[in-house]
């Protein structure tokens, strides 16, 4: 077998023989678990919404800043499970 099919021999502009071929050394997909369930991101912010009396408020739901999908509370968020989303209904 050639020697250099086994990896013994420098490869060009390196200085020492190759030991181990890439894919052995790639590590296995890192996923943090306070993340979201759909996308990855690892990171949400308050829903805002206007109330009865059409004042700004933070409400209740979560927006996830990958997807933006909204969700009902964190567990639900690192689950992926999308809630039903609320109705809209316009002002007036």
């Amino acid at each position: 077998m050639d020697a250099r099919r086994r990896g013994n021999i420098p490869a060009p502009g390196c200085s020492g023989p190759v030991l181990y071929k890439q894919s052995v050394m790639q590590s296995p997909k890192y996923s943090p678990a306070n993340s979201c369930g759909f996308c990855g991101a690892t990171s949400y912010r308050r829903v805002v919404a206007r109330d009865t009396l059409g004042v700004l408020r933070a409400t209740e739901r979560l927006l996830c800043t990958g997807c933006t999908r909204e969700f009902p509370d964190v567990k639900t968020w690192r689950q992926g499970r999308q809630d039903t989303p609320a109705a809209f209904s316009p002002a007036g």
